[in-house]
């Protein structure tokens, strides 16, 4: 896996996201554009292009649960949840990825907000 460690006062880990799963994110997103969960109305602040690919948290007039992901990809996050967990000591007994979100800012530059329990 590869990765950079950024200190910001807290530790940040930027991975490489292999292309296979930056396809299969790509294709989720450009295929579902139109009925995609908007996710800005779960989040401080005036980002209008959130959307949301993977929620699995509780239910509320902001969000329903729901997954556009292929199976290969939610594995792909889990393994680098499980990575940044390990790189951290963190024990990991149990976690569950509750949202994946896409912030579209480019063609191809995609940022993933990653929220889980631990």
């Amino acid at each position: 896996m590869k990765y950079k460690f950024i200190w910001l006062g807290q530790t940040v880990l930027k991975f490489e996201v292999p292309l296979d799963i930056f396809m299969a994110i790509n294709q989720t997103y450009e295929s579902n554009f139109q009925t995609l969960h908007k996710a800005n109305k779960q989040l401080i602040g005036k980002i209008e292009n959130e959307h949301s690919l993977f929620y699995q948290g509780k239910e509320s007039s902001k969000m329903s649960n729901h997954n556009k992901l292929p199976i290969n990809v939610l594995e792909w996050f889990t393994s680098v949840y499980k990575f940044y967990l390990d790189f951290m000591l963190k024990k990991h007994i149990f976690f569950k990825i509750l949202t994946l979100k896409v912030n579209f800012f480019k063609i191809v530059i995609f940022e993933f907000w990653m929220s889980g329990i631990v």
